[in-house]
């Protein structure tokens, strides 16, 4: 399917991951400790988190957009989904990163499972889930063109909003720290389409629009 883009263009910067840990994006906290070469000895199995996530975005049961503000809601939804998810992925060491797929595709899809087995190879953990409040005087919306089927206006949603990251930190399997980003809450954009075969919203991509023309004030 293509994509018509309206308003304001998307600005190609990838950000490999929302999650600000060291290695993945921005400079890491001088004070949060060295980086840590992981044991080859055995460690213990990572244990879940005990309460799983509740969907707030009915994943599969959606129907296209009747407007830009029911646009903006499903959008918002998903983004809080995945941001949930992301985190229960990150808080049980990078374990089970197929739980994301109901929320994600594209890079994003593939930046989520990327950093899930950095954490699971270096034995990182995090704790303190991240905050997504939305922006909706900034976020902007597109047309849908499906390789089959009719457009549909305001199809994709360019989300931006503030993920703030200020109660997280990362340790490693021995409970020393990992390395954390010194930028704690940061603007970022996402960018979330409307899947007519899955009848889901499901985010594209993502990417930190810190210092640009538009991004919201965090």
């Amino acid at each position: 399917m293509t994509i018509t883009r309206k308003l304001a263009p998307l600005t190609a910067v990838a950000l490999s991951a929302v999650v600000l840990l060291a290695g993945c994006t921005s400079t890491p906290d001088s004070n949060a400790g060295p980086t840590k070469t992981p044991s080859s000895s055995a460690s213990a199995t990572p244990t879940p988190t005990s309460t799983p996530y509740e969907p707030v975005s009915d994943p599969g049961k959606v129907s296209p957009p009747k407007s830009s503000d029911d646009a903006y809601v499903a959008a918002n939804r998903t983004v809080k989904d995945f941001v949930a998810v992301q985190y229960e992925i990150q808080a049980d060491t990078g374990a089970k990163p197929e739980r994301i797929e109901p929320f994600a595709i594209g890079s994003a899809l593939e930046n989520v499972k990327t950093v899930a087995a950095g954490l699971a190879e270096k034995k990182i953990t995090t704790k303190g889930a991240p905050v997504w409040t939305a922006d909706a005087s900034t976020t902007t919306f597109g047309v849908l063109t499906p390789s089959q089927g009719t457009p549909i206006d305001n199809g994709i949603v360019y989300l931006k909003g503030c993920y703030d990251v200020s109660k997280q930190t990362a340790t490693y399997d021995d409970g020393s720290a990992a390395p954390v980003s010194a930028q704690r809450v940061t603007p970022v954009q996402f960018n979330v389409r409307y899947v007519p075969q899955d009848k889901s919203w499901k985010v594209d991509a993502l990417q930190s629009i810190n210092g640009q023309q538009g991004a919201p004030a965090c």
